[in-house]
């Protein structure tokens, strides 16, 4: 047994006791993208926003609040893990080649326009953070590949 299993079974032990919260959901999902289990950490944020009903808030909702830190962080590590589970396919296509990296999917992929939706709504720092990690990585990523050609 790992330290992450023994630290998932006490999150799971607690939260069956005291009910799940997303802070733990975060927790859960975060040990679980440690793993390299992205897919499991998917389902795991996805619970968190279901059982929260995020998606059917409406603006001004007081769970959209800026400071609600642990619905702004669970959407966040929710659109990471998103984007390492699926965003391969748009790095083998024709267009990468020619224009570089350009992270088509999180423009494109439903989810992730759904999540960065929430994330604007609650005026989250934490949207402007991740365009602008994307912007580096970007411009990092495209300088690798010219070194290597």
């Amino acid at each position: 047994m790992t330290v992450y299993d023994a630290l998932i079974g006490s999150l799971n032990e607690l939260s069956e006791k005291f009910g799940y919260s997303l802070k733990t959901y975060n927790l859960l999902g975060l040990m679980l993208m440690n793993q390299g289990e992205t897919e499991k950490a998917c389902k795991i944020f996805q619970s968190a926003l279901d059982e929260n009903q995020v998606f059917s808030l409406e603006e001004g909702d007081p769970m959209l609040h800026a400071s609600n830190h642990d619905l702004g962080s669970i959407i966040y590590n929710y659109i990471k893990s998103n984007a390492i589970l699926n965003m391969h396919g748009s790095m083998v296509q024709e267009s990468y080649i020619e224009g570089g990296l350009k992270q088509t999917f999180l423009r494109t992929d439903e989810l992730s326009i759904k999540l960065f939706t929430i994330l604007s709504k609650m005026q989250s720092p934490l949207a402007k953070d991740f365009f602008s990690d994307r912007q580096q990585s970007e411009a990092l990523f495209d300088q690798a590949i010219k070194q290597t050609q």
